[in-house]
This record gives structure tokens, sequence and C-alpha cells, in this order.
């Protein structure tokens, strides 16, 4: 899955989830694995609604490390959202099981994949020492994931994850290094560590069919 940024992003940027890497999977033949729908992501994190437009491209990101874990295939975004409009739900229709695997079955998917962002942090922390200082931006996002059987409605699998990326600027003499990354741009780049580690999470028990 390939993602790209400005360098200047990149110069300003730490990963902090990045130190612990998601094991590879085992892939299966293509035509062994099982097709899954991952549904338009709700926005649950009240106090912070300023990130809410931001979560429309967690679906696409969810479906595209899905499809990288070589165990799953996954159904294009805009045949979700016809079937959606066809029957009159939108995000918020999908919280329960039933109505998830109505949609699931008008789409011939066998799983059926939910997710909500939960919490958001957003914190700058200043230090001093001497005549140095440092600002550093932390931004933490938590989501939760449930995988749906279409038939049955049974649970398969879910998971709670939380990404964590931090952004720091550096003072000295007048002069500046670096620059904080926009709260929005670090929010985004969360969750783009959050797809991979929750596909890891949904993936790694599933079977051929």
């Amino acid at each position: 899955m390939k993602k790209i940024f400005s360098t200047a992003f990149f110069a300003c940027l730490i990963f902090v989830s990045a130190c612990s890497s998601i094991p590879k999977l085992k892939e299966y033949p293509f035509e062994s694995r099982p097709l899954a729908a991952v549904m338009p992501f709700i926005y649950s994190a009240k106090d912070k609604p300023e990130f809410s437009d931001a979560v429309d491209g967690m679906t696409d990101s969810l479906s595209s490390s899905l499809l990288a874990t070589g165990r799953m295939r996954v159904i294009e975004r805009h045949r979700i959202q016809d079937v959606l409009k066809e029957m009159n739900l939108g995000a918020s229709g999908l919280v329960d099981s039933s109505s998830a695997a109505k949609v699931g079955k008008q789409l011939g998917a066998r799983f059926i994949v939910l997710g909500s962002i939960s919490n958001v942090s957003v914190r700058d922390v200043y230090r001093s020492v001497g005549i140095a200082a440092k600002t550093n931006r932390y931004v933490d996002v938590e989501a939760d994931v449930r995988m749906v059987d279409v038939e049955t409605g049974e649970l398969i699998s879910s998971a709670k994850v939380i990404n964590k990326v931090e952004s720091s600027e550096k003072h000295a003499f007048g002069a500046k290094a670096g620059s904080l990354a926009d709260s929005k741009e670090l929010f985004k780049q969360a969750l783009i560590g959050l797809s991979d580690k929750l596909a890891y999470e949904l993936a790694k028990n599933i079977r051929t069919l």
C-alpha cells in the first residue's frame, strides 16, 4: 500500500508506532480469500469534533490494508455506497450486526467490517533546558472494529487499537529547527497507522474458503 507525503511533512514528523513492526501474515491464493466489505467509519470522539471530516478516508485505508494482508478480498467503496443508498442506510444505521448482514448479502460479501474512531487526544508539551527549548505535539487516535459473518450474523473478530504520532520543533538562540505539524495532518497520519494494525488483527485468524 503506497502512501505519498511531502518531504517537509516527514521532516517534522516522528512515528512513535513504527518502533513495533506489524508481523507479516502468510498469504492465501487469491481465489481462496473471503470477500469483505468495509462499511463507512463512525466518528464518535465527541470532544474533538474538528477531526470528524478527516475520518472519511479511514474506510479506503482499512480496505487497502486488508487487501495487503494477502488474506482477504475487498469490495470497492462506490459499490458499498450504492447499496447503502438503495437501502436508505447511512453509517449510523449500521451499528447493529443484523443491518450490516443485510448489506453484506446484497453485496455478496462473506464478512462485513464495522468500525469507529472512539477517542482522539491532542496535546502540546513544552520543555526548556538552559537556552534551548523543544515543543512536542502528540496526537493519539483510538479505533474499534468488528467483523461480522454475513450469513450468521456472528461476530468473527474484533479489535481496539491506539496509534500515536508526534511532531516536534526546537528553539535556541532565537532560531527554530523544524516546525510543528498541523494536528489534522497528524490525525490523518495516525489513521494510516491504525488501518495497518486493525487489518492485521482482523486478518490473522481468517481461514481460506
